[in-house]
């Protein structure tokens, strides 16, 4: 029974790679990041632009750091873990807090990233209507 239960776990896990939003919350100001995670084993990794992230994955906790090219951390942080969801706390230049959800809702529309509107942890987007033009 404990082998199927890690089973389902690691498979789990391995069904949360894929693009995430991350929501940073820094002087009651959101900010919000585009990253594709991996997920592999305890093992997370990502890259958002330049910025790369690493950190682990084990009983419901997630720790994770962002990184600029050199190698230095801009940021670290440390939250739970759910399928599809992570929150927690981290530090930059101050404390932050950071919401995290699993981006499958706006990929629909690659136009849609350029006016999204958040109520974090949901996602939605507001696209104006197109204009239609007519021969004469």
């Amino acid at each position: 029974m404990d082998i199927l239960t890690l089973l389902l776990t690691t498979g789990l896990v391995y069904a949360q790679s894929g693009d995430w939003l991350l929501t940073t919350t820094e002087f009651g100001a959101p900010q919000y990041q585009r990253i594709e995670f991996k997920f592999d084993g305890e093992k997370i990794t990502g890259r958002a632009g330049t910025l790369t992230y690493e950190g682990t994955l084990r009983d419901g906790r997630v720790a994770f750091e962002s990184k600029r090219a050199d190698g230095s951390t801009i940021t670290k942080y440390s939250g739970t873990f759910t399928p599809g969801e992570m929150q927690g706390q981290g530090t930059a230049i101050s404390l932050i807090e950071f919401s995290g959800v699993k981006n499958q809702r706006f990929l629909h529309s690659q136009h849609c990233s350029s006016s999204l509107r958040m109520n974090s942890p949901k996602l939605s987007c507001t696209v104006a209507p197109g204009i239609q033009l007519a021969k004469k």
